[in-house]
């Protein structure tokens, strides 16, 4: 957690571990991370401090953790770094798909919940649900880049000052974690559930 939000760290450490991989393999990881930076430009993660943070940390880190697990289907790194594409920006799923192939394509919109740009708090609230149910069904592959999507948003609770505007959410989020998150990684990456588990304690103590 040390580094959470240093994106210069972060961003030198997956050009490390990307050494491990073969050259070709790096480009299009390369190609994916450049693609992402282009179109979550301008867009910042406010859950943590400091404020600001560009978006791009997320499947930044994201990538990293499933990296550091062995995981060495490009494929799942690559739709990883893409994940948040279809729902936050403007990238269109051709875009993707001509880039990347089908199969990259169809992993970044499994993982992708439709929504309204008037979605109110309450329809959030219950087509999160359906969609978590429906992340229940989906092949091992989705289910570890949710796995890691959840892992790297858990690790961003701790941050969320007690006064901040978003903390009446944490009640939601810690439910979430345990009927959804923590279930779904337990199924492809047990080996994220206890620090997961850890940062529900932490956070449950420190918003009581």
């Amino acid at each position: 957690m040390k580094h959470f939000t240093d994106l210069k760290f972060n961003k030198q450490e997956l050009e490390k571990k990307l050494l491990s991989f073969p050259t070709d393999q790096q480009q299009r990881i390369q190609q994916a991370l450049t693609l992402a930076e282009k179109h979550h430009a301008g867009q910042v993660r406010n859950a943590e401090k400091p404020k600001n943070t560009p978006y791009i940390i997320h499947p930044i880190g994201c990538a990293l953790w499933l990296i550091e697990q062995k995981i060495t289907d490009i494929d799942i790194i690559i739709a990883t770094i893409l994940h948040d594409t279809l729902e936050d920006t403007q990238l269109s799923p051709d875009t993707i798909k001509s880039q990347f192939g089908k199969r990259i394509l169809e992993l970044v919109k499994s993982v992708t919940r439709e929504r309204s740009p008037d979605e109110t708090e309450e329809q959030k609230r219950v087509n999160k649900i359906e969609h978590f149910k429906k992340l229940t069904d989906e092949p091992a592959a989705t289910k570890l880049i949710k796995a890691a999507d959840f892992l790297d948003n858990m690790r961003s609770w701790p941050f969320v000052p007690i006064n901040a505007s978003m903390a009446y959410k944490i009640p939601r989020w810690i439910k979430e974690a345990e009927q959804y998150y923590i279930p779904i990684a337990n199924a492809v990456a047990p080996q994220a559930v206890p620090e997961m588990e850890e940062i529900v304690t932490k956070v449950k103590e420190k918003f009581s």
